[in-house]
């Protein structure tokens, strides 16, 4: 995840490639696993929330979320987070390219969640670099 948050500063934009993320069901025991182990910190930091939605250290333990979005952008944000922490958890680093697979899988856990999706249009990727 720093590394796809590196690209994000620095506004490197990796040209959409296919790649496949193996399937993960995640339960309600899951997300808590992963909130009972890593730290959430909101960031009001302009700075912070020009680059990111959201970010997640895994030598810390920690995911940070700009709290300067609404309720539904904050939720589909820490579901993205948590779904980069349960693949590391298995081994598979899920940076870069991987970010729309993610992203998809997130707005997919938001739809089971919520029964709706939070936002319509462009995947959150692709939002945050406009």
């Amino acid at each position: 995840m720093i590394f796809a948050a590196i690209l994000l500063a620095f506004q490197i934009v990796i040209p959409h490639v296919d790649v496949q993320l193996p399937p993960l069901e995640v339960t309600t025991a899951d997300i808590v696993a992963v909130l009972a182990e890593y730290s959430l910190i909101h960031e009001d930091n302009p700075t912070f929330c020009k680059q990111f939605y959201g970010l997640t250290d895994f030598d810390t333990k920690s995911i940070s979320l700009c709290s300067r979005y609404d309720s539904a952008r904050m939720r589909r944000t820490l579901l993205h987070e948590i779904l980069h922490i349960l693949y590391y958890q298995k081994g598979i680093m899920t940076g870069g390219p991987f970010e729309v697979p993610i992203d998809a899988q997130a707005e997919q856990l938001y739809l089971k969640f919520y029964g709706m999706t939070p936002v319509v249009g462009q995947p959150l990727v692709e939002q945050i670099q406009d």
